[in-house]
């Protein structure tokens, strides 16, 4: 697509399944058939506090099942939020191979600070359902400072910004 970054949506449309800036077009014209901030669903229970004041703000439908988990609909389908995100995970795969020719297979994910021990483990499940084996998940600031070069045992102390997703986080690693 030659642009650094993809939604992380997915558009059901057509019988189709889109990805990425596709789905994200389809979002402008028809909301009820692409999932987006899907993340915020992973291994969550709809019983959560504040949860469901949140789903009600989104566009597509988000059932709440009767072992207490979420899955979206679309045109009378449900999804889990598992799904999707291996969905997201599949077609980033196809792209990297499509644009290099290198098939990669193991993935090292950073997950929200926020993130409870469901959504984590929905998260590694979902990666799994894309074709990635997970080699290790870690905390987005810690994940920032890596990629920035921070080797551990360095000495000093060093303030990560993560200005993502709507949330402003700030983590100091020592």
């Amino acid at each position: 697509e030659g642009l650094t970054s993809r939604p992380a949506a997915v558009a059901y449309a057509a019988g189709r399944t889109l990805t990425g800036w596709p789905a994200r077009d389809v979002w402008q014209f028809d909301p009820r058939r692409t999932v987006t901030v899907v993340k915020r669903l992973l291994g969550r229970s709809f019983r959560e506090p504040g949860l469901e004041g949140y789903l009600h703000g989104l566009a597509f439908r988000v059932n709440h099942e009767p072992d207490d988990s979420l899955t979206v609909e679309i045109d009378g389908n449900k999804i889990t939020a598992e799904a999707v995100c291996g969905q997201l995970f599949a077609a980033q795969r196809a792209l990297i191979k499509d644009a290099t020719g290198t098939e990669v297979d193991r993935a090292r994910l950073a997950f929200p600070t926020w993130y409870p021990a469901g959504s984590k483990h929905a998260l590694a499940n979902a990666a799994r359902a894309g074709g990635f084996a997970v080699e290790a998940l870690v905390a987005e600031p810690i994940a920032a400072a890596l990629g920035a070069g921070l080797t551990p045992g360095e000495d000093g102390t060093v303030g990560v910004y993560d200005f993502g997703g709507g949330m402003f986080n700030f983590s100091i690693l020592d």
